[in-house]
């Protein structure tokens, strides 16, 4: 608990899932959960589409060719399948060791061998037994891996950027060296970031170009409704004239001496 709640105070741009989705039913499900998309056989018809069919159980309809497939957008930016023949996966997980005393040192009777010179260690080194990790059960994985395996990768082939023609799906050689492997994630990873990158830049000119073209209307909509024979100066001198007019006027009418003929003064009998 207390490691997860370090994780959360972390700022992260993204997340990571490791070994799942592990068959189909977690891939559809996943997908559904990020984007919404459902498979289009698992969708309610609609009242046309159940007249369609009602009518081809009378008549049947001509024969039409399928529209080309494109690449669904996935809520998903990238996809890393490892391929790794059995026999090497055999080799790798029959080769580790760890230290009784020290379970965090791992070693590999092949690829990470343990120091000779430290002959007690040497003999505390044990193979893993765990049963996720024991090698006797990784035949029955392979098994129910090999059972899911066609349906996710047809599953993911489908979606993708269009655009770009870039499958989500991206296939790693796993039973390469480390640097080897590590450069091929890398390398798919940074593609995947330049791609965003590029469609924020991209979107951003598009605000950016829509914002100039209104601004530029309203411009020109404020300069059609000023008259064309009187410059902001003229406008401003007539205003001027027009308000100390005004002025006298209201000066005069508020004088004792002015006079007016609708008043007759009133004498004293």
């Amino acid at each position: 608990m207390k490691r997860y709640d370090e994780l959360q105070k972390l700022q992260s741009n993204g997340w990571v899932l490791v070994d799942f989705p592990n068959n189909y039913a977690q891939a559809k499900l996943l997908e559904e959960a990020l984007s919404g998309y459902k498979p289009h056989e698992e969708l309610e018809p609609t009242k046309r589409e159940q007249e369609t069919t009602d009518a081809e159980l009378l008549v049947k309809p001509n024969p039409k060719p399928e529209p080309p497939k494109t690449l669904i957008p996935s809520g998903l930016d990238l996809v890393l399948w490892f391929e790794c023949p059995i026999k090497e996966c055999l080799r790798r997980a029959d080769g580790r060791r760890f230290d009784a005393d020290a379970p965090e040192m791992c070693f590999h009777v092949e690829d990470k061998v343990p120091p000779s010179t430290n002959a007690p260690m040497c003999e505390r080194l044990l193979p893993l037994s765990e049963d996720n990790n024991c090698v006797n059960t990784l035949s029955d994985r392979f098994l129910a891996f090999d059972q899911t395996t066609n349906s996710m990768k047809k599953w993911f082939k489908q979606f993708g950027d269009e655009a770009q023609a870039r499958v989500l799906i991206q296939h790693i050689k796993a039973d390469q060296c480390k640097q080897g492997c590590s450069g091929e994630i890398e390398k798919a990873i940074a593609d995947v970031l330049e791609m965003k990158a590029a469609k924020r830049n991209f979107l951003r000119d598009q605000i950016t170009t829509k914002l100039d073209a209104n601004r530029m209307a309203a411009e020109e909509l404020r300069l059609t409704k000023t008259p064309d024979n009187m410059d902001a100066s003229q406008m401003g001198n007539t205003h001027d004239d027009t308000v100390g007019a005004e002025s006298t006027n209201m000066k005069d009418s508020k004088s004792p001496n002015a006079s007016n003929n609708n008043v007759k003064p009133l004498v004293a009998s």
